[in-house]
C-alpha cells in the first residue's frame, strides 16, 4: 500500500508538470487523512463539496481558471484536484495567501491541503508549521512523538466529517423548504383566472386586499419556512408538547409578520397554518430519511394534530373567530374546517388533489398549462372541500352549489375561460364569497408535490 501512495504521490507531480506547461499557475486540493484507506464514500463526498466551495472562492476572488483543463481524481494517495490559473492579476504568493485564507476559514480547515505551484511547478510556501489536527502542537512533532493513536485521529476526521456533511444537508434542506413554501403561495395567488379569489386579474369578493397584498405576506413569511426547518432538525421524533408549542411560537410571530406586511389584512393564516407542518414534516423526513414518503409525512401531520377540533372548537365558548362561528353553526361534519382536515392528515389534499396533480409528469411545463393544471386542480379541491370560508359569508346551499359547479367544470373539456367556468366565477361573484380554505389546500398540494421529489 505505500509503495502504491508514493507512486500516485509521482504521478500527481508528472501531472502538475503538465498542467503548468511552464504557462501557468496552479492550484491543487488534497486531504490530510493519516491511515488507511485515504478515500471511501465519505471522504470523497466531502472532498467533492470542497472543490465546489474552492472553485466558488476563486471566483469570488476574481481568478479565472479553466474548467477543462482541471483534473479531479481519486488514486492511492487519496482525493486530488488540480486546476490551471489562467489570468489573475495576482502574483504567486498573493495567490498562495488567498488559499491560506480559504483553509483558514473553512470548517474543516486542518483537514485542508491546497498547494500553490508557480509556472515550473515548483511549491510556494507559506513558511507556517501545519498544525496537529487535534491539538496546538505542530503536526509533525505530533507525528514523531506518536502523541495520538491512529484510531483516535480516524474517529476524529469521521465524525468531522459526518458533522460538516450534515451541516450541509441541514442548509440545503432549509434552503428547499423557503424555496419551494414561498413558490407554492406565490403559484396560488398567481393561478388566474380563480372563482372568488384574489389572482393577478382581480381581488375577487374582496375589497382589502389584492394581488400585491399576496406578494407583500408570501414575502415577509420566507424566512419563516428555514426556521421551521430548523425545528424539525432538532426533533426527535417523539416529544410532542414543547415542539407543537414552538411552532404555534412561530405560527403567531409569522402571523403577525404577515399582518405588519398587509396593514392588518389576513392573507395567509390559513396557509401559514397547514404549510408550517407540512414544512416541519417534510424537513424531518429529509434529515432523517433523505427522502419522503407519504404514509410518515401524514402520521406526523395527525401526530401534531390529533383532537385539534376537540381543543380548539369544542372546549371553547366564545365564538371569537370565523371557524368558531361556522363550527357552532354546522357541527363538526360541515364545520370542522381545516382542523378536522388536519386531524385527518388532510385526505382531500392526498387522496384527492395531490394524485391529479401527480398525474403530470412534465413538472417543468410553461406557464399557461402549469396555470391550467393549478386551476383544475382546486377545482377538485372545491367540489370536495366544505370551505368554512364560503359557509361563513354564505349558507349551505351555496356551498353545495358551488362544490357541484367545480365538479362540473373539473369534468368539462371545454376551456376554463368559457361556459360553466364563467358561470362559477359569475356565482361566487354574485354571492360573494371566497373559497379560501380551498386555495389554502391548493398551496399545501403544490408544496408536497414539488418537495416528494426531493433526494437530499
Amino acid at each position: 500500500m505505500l509503495q502504491e501512495i508514493l507512486e500516485a504521490r509521482e504521478d500527481r507531480a508528472v501531472l502538475r508538470d503538465s498542467v503548468a506547461d511552464g504557462r501557468y499557475i496552479t492550484i491543487s486540493l488534497s486531504l490530510n487523512i493519516p491511515g488507511y484507506p485515504k478515500s471511501n464514500k465519505l471522504i470523497h463526498s466531502v472532498f467533492s463539496e470542497i472543490v465546489c466551495s474552492l472553485l466558488d472562492y476563486l471566483l469570488a476572488s476574481r481568478i479565472s481558471f479553466s474548467n477543462d483543463l482541471s483534473i479531479n481524481k481519486e488514486d492511492a494517495a487519496g482525493d486530488f484536484f488540480i486546476t490551471p490559473i489562467l489570468s489573475t492579476d495576482l502574483s504567486g504568493r498573493e495567490v498562495k495567501n488567498l488559499m491560506e485564507q480559504f483553509e483558514q476559514e473553512h470548517q474543516l480547515s486542518r483537514l485542508i491541503d491546497v498547494d500553490v505551484f508557480d509556472e515550473n511547478a515548483m511549491p510556494i510556501s507559506s513558511g507556517k508549521e501545519k498544525k496537529c489536527i487535534l491539538c496546538t502542537n505542530s503536526a509533525i512533532s505530533c507525528m514523531r512523538e506518536q502523541r495520538h493513536s491512529m484510531d483516535d485521529i480516524r474517529d476524529f476526521i469521521k465524525n468531522q466529517f459526518e458533522d460538516y456533511i450534515n451541516s450541509l444537508r441541514k442548509n440545503r434542506i432549509k434552503k428547499k423548504m423557503v424555496s419551494y413554501a414561498t413558490r407554492a403561495l406565490l403559484y396560488e395567488v398567481s393561478v388566474s383566472p380563480k372563482p372568488g379569489l384574489v389572482d393577478r386579474i382581480s381581488s375577487g369578493s374582496h375589497t382589502d386586499m389584492d394581488f400585491f397584498s399576496f406578494l407583500n405576506s408570501s414575502s415577509a413569511l420566507a424566512i419563516y419556512w428555514s426556521e421551521i426547518a430548523e425545528l424539525a432538525y432538532n426533533w426527535d421524533g417523539k416529544e410532542h408538547e414543547k415542539t407543537l408549542k414552538d411552532l404555534r411560537c412561530l405560527g403567531i410571530e409569522m402571523e403577525r409578520e404577515m399582518l405588519d406586511s398587509t396593514q392588518g389584512v389576513n392573507t395567509q393564516k390559513g396557509a401559514i397554518f397547514i404549510l408550517g407542518f407540512i414544512v416541519f414534516a417534510s424537513s424531518y423526513l429529509l434529515y432523517k430519511f433523505e427522502e419522503i414518503k407519504e404514509n410518515p409525512l401524514r402520521e406526523i401531520i395527525a401526530f401534531f394534530n390529533k383532537d385539534l377540533v376537540d381543543k380548539e372548537l369544542l372546549s371553547t365558548s366564545e365564538k371569537s373567530s370565523h371557524g368558531e362561528e361556522v363550527f357552532s353553526t354546522y357541527g363538526r361534519k360541515l364545520g370542522g374546517g381545516i382542523r378536522q382536515e388536519m386531524e385527518q392528515a388532510l385526505p382531500i389534499v392526498f387522496n384527492i388533489a395531490l394524485p391529479y396533480l401527480n398525474s403530470f409528469k412534465d413538472s417543468n411545463s410553461d406557464g399557461s398549462l402549469v396555470n391550467d393544471r393549478l386551476l383544475r386542480t382546486l377545482l377538485l379541491i372545491m367540489s370536495e372541500n366544505d370551505d368554512t370560508n364560503i359557509l361563513y359569508r354564505s349558507n349551505l346551499n351555496v356551498l353545495e352549489a358551488i362544490k357541484i359547479k367545480s365538479l362540473e367544470c373539473f369534468n368539462s373539456e371545454e376551456d376554463l375561460l368559457f361556459g360553466k367556468y364563467i358561470n362559477l366565477l359569475d356565482f361566487c361573484k354574485e354571492h360573494n364569497v371566497s373559497p379560501g380554505g380551498s386555495a389554502d389546500m391548493l398551496s399545501a398540494t403544490y408544496f408536497i408535490y414539488l418537495i416528494q421529489k426531493e433526494r437530499i
